[in-house]
């Protein structure tokens, strides 16, 4: 099954090495292997999901709590006061691992060459509107 195949759930059981750096029973953090900058660190839970959106909640909470913690951690450890927090979700967002959530702490220093600002641009005339209608109707009474 799916879980078998997942790195991350081998992480889990200890059959996949990593360097963990940090451990409760939920959660665990580890040096991404592929790191963007020194000290890179990928949050995640120890349960198998396959969307953001099946973690039940207080777990979502407790996890974005164990990040914080994590990314605490990281800026002093690596010696900096910069960091960017990124959550994967869904096929088209780059992720090649399908473990829900991933929370990425990549800290940040000066010169790293890391762009996380991707172009951008104005709407359109009337589509804003045409965006906040589909989004907002889904809103509405929450």
């Amino acid at each position: 099954m799916e879980e078998k195949k997942c790195i991350f759930c081998g992480i889990v059981t200890g059959d996949v090495h990593s360097h963990k750096v940090y451990e409760d029973q939920k959660f665990l953090a580890i040096l991404d292997i592929f790191p963007a900058t020194p000290g890179h660190v990928i949050v995640f839970p120890k349960k198998h999901y396959d969307s953001f959106f099946k973690i039940p909640d207080m777990d979502r909470i407790q996890l974005f709590e164990t990040a914080k913690k994590v990314a605490d951690a990281v800026l002093k450890g690596m010696d900096t006061d910069s960091f960017n927090m990124l959550v994967f979700e869904g096929k088209h967002s780059n992720k090649n691992i399908v473990h829900e959530p991933q929370i990425h702490i990549i800290p940040r220093y000066p010169q790293d060459g890391l762009n996380f600002n991707p172009p951008r641009n104005r709407y359109a005339e009337g589509q804003a509107e045409q965006v906040y209608r589909k989004i907002a109707r889904y809103l509405k009474g929450v």
